[in-house]
């Protein structure tokens, strides 16, 4: 069984090029390796979202930065493999009975995705 590798990132509330290209570089990077990766980040942490174009920060709209993430992820093979606060749950289950010590993300499809 693969091992499983939670990246946290900042992605969604900052959609710019360099943040995208460094997740998607640890990715696909941790894939190669033979790892399960996931991506998530938790927009409850840090609420403020830049927005191309806005003239302030935004607080509770996370739909362009959640496109944005949608269509950068899904582009290079990471589709099913990322969620954020906005997007979907990631579940963090008990330990393998193996005795390591190890937690296991879960993805879990129980809220919304952008249409």
């Amino acid at each position: 069984m693969a091992p499983r590798v939670v990246l946290a990132g900042y992605l969604v509330r900052y959609p710019l090029g360099g943040y995208a290209w460094q997740a998607l570089h640890f990715l696909a990077g941790l894939r190669e390796l033979g790892c399960e990766v996931f991506f998530y980040e938790d927009t409850a942490y840090y609420a403020e979202a830049y927005v191309p174009g806005a003239d302030v920060m935004q607080t509770s709209d996370y739909d362009y930065g959640v496109r944005a993430a949608t269509a950068f992820f899904a582009a290079h093979g990471f589709g099913d493999a990322w969620g954020s606060g906005t997007r979907r749950r990631i579940a963090i289950t008990a330990p393998p009975p193996s005795g390591r010590g190890r937690r296991s993300p879960t993805p879990t499809s129980s809220s919304t995705s952008p249409a």
